[in-house]
C-alpha cells in the first residue's frame, strides 16, 4: 500500500509518497490445522452434541428393553388366566378397554405393524403391503362376513377415486368389527386422527422449517454451526409426516388385532 505524509509548512507541494512493504506468515491456526477461533468452537458445539446425545441414548435404552419386558410378562399372565378360567368353563366378561392377547388357536396370526411397516413393505417395495391389504380384508369377509373379500378389496384400492370410497368404506368394517367384539379403540376417533394430521403434517414441519431459517440467519450461513440448525430442521419435517402415517395407519392394524383378540376369545 502507499502512505502519503504532508508536512505541515510546505503544503501540497512537498507532499511526500513513501511505498511501505509489509511481509509475515499466516496464522497457522489451532494446532497447525488451519482453523480459525470460530472453526474450533463450531466443532466442539457439535463434538458435546453428540456425547450428549449419545449418553441419553445409553441411558434410555435399558429403560426401554425393562418396559417392554414388563409389558410382555403382564400379557402373558393375563392371557394364562384368560385361558385357566376359559379351561374350567367359567363365563368371562370382557371390560371395554380391556386388551386381550390374540389366543393360540386363532386363524388371524399376530402381527408387529412396527415390522410392516418399517421392515417388511420396504425391504420388498410395497409388495407386501399389497399382501398385508389382501389378507386383512379376506378375514374380515371369511370370519365376520363383512366385505367384499380381499381380492375386491385390493383391486377397488389400486384404482384412482375408488380406492377413497373403498378406504372409507373399510374404514367402517374396522368399526362394525369394533362393535361386533364389544370395544372401542382410538382409531374411530376423527378428531384424534385430525389432530395428528394437523400437528405431524403442519405445525411440526413448519417448526422446522423455522429453526432452519432462523439458525442460518443467526450463524450467517457459514461454519459447521449452521449445520446444527439447518441439517436437524431439514430432517423434522420429512421425519414427522413419516411418522404420523406410521400411527394413524398402526391405528387401523391396533383395531383389526383387538377385535380378532376377543373375537376368537369368545369362541374359546
Amino acid at each position: 500500500f502507499t502512505l502519503s505524509v504532508e508536512p505541515k509548512d510546505g503544503g501540497v507541494f512537498t507532499r511526500e509518497n513513501v511505498e511501505l512493504s509489509v511481509t509475515g506468515v499466516p496464522d497457522e491456526g489451532f494446532l497447525g490445522l488451519g482453523l480459525t477461533a470460530q472453526s474450533v468452537t463450531n466443532i466442539g458445539v457439535i463434538f458435546m452434541a453428540v456425547v450428549a446425545l449419545g449418553v441419553m441414548a445409553r441411558a434410555a435404552g435399558p429403560m426401554i428393553e425393562v418396559r417392554k419386558e414388563a409389558a410382555a410378562l403382564r400379557r402373558a399372565q393375563q392371557a394364562a388366566a384368560l385361558e385357566a378360567r376359559l379351561a374350567s368353563g367359567d363365563t368371562v366378561d370382557f371390560d371395554m378397554d380391556e386388551v386381550l392377547a390374540m389366543p393360540a388357536h386363532s386363524p388371524v396370526p399376530h402381527s408387529s405393524w412396527g415390522r410392516i411397516f418399517f421392515l417388511y413393505t420396504p425391504f420388498t417395495f410395497g409388495i407386501y403391503f399389497l399382501v398385508y391389504m389382501h389378507r386383512r380384508a379376506e378375514e374380515l369377509k371369511q370370519h365376520a362376513g363383512l366385505g367384499p373379500g380381499g381380492t375386491n378389496h385390493l383391486v377397488m384400492m389400486l384404482i384412482p377415486g375408488i380406492n377413497i370410497y373403498r378406504s372409507m368404506m373399510f374404514r367402517k368394517e374396522v368399526i362394525e368389527l369394533e362393535d361386533m367384539t364389544g370395544h372401542q379403540t382410538a382409531y374411530r376417533s376423527i378428531g384424534g386422527a385430525l389432530l395428528w394430521l394437523l400437528l405431524g403434517c403442519i405445525v411440526v414441519p413448519g417448526a422446522g422449517m423455522g429453526l432452519a431459517i432462523v439458525g442460518a440467519l443467526i450463524t450467517g450461513g457459514e461454519g459447521a454451526l449452521t449445520l446444527l440448525f439447518v441439517v436437524p430442521g431439514s430432517l423434522i419435517g420429512p421425519i414427522s409426516m413419516f411418522y404420523t402415517m406410521f400411527k394413524l395407519t398402526g391405528r387401523q392394524h391396533d383395531s383389526l388385532q383387538a377385535s380378532w383378540a376377543r373375537f376368537f376369545q369368545a369362541q374359546g
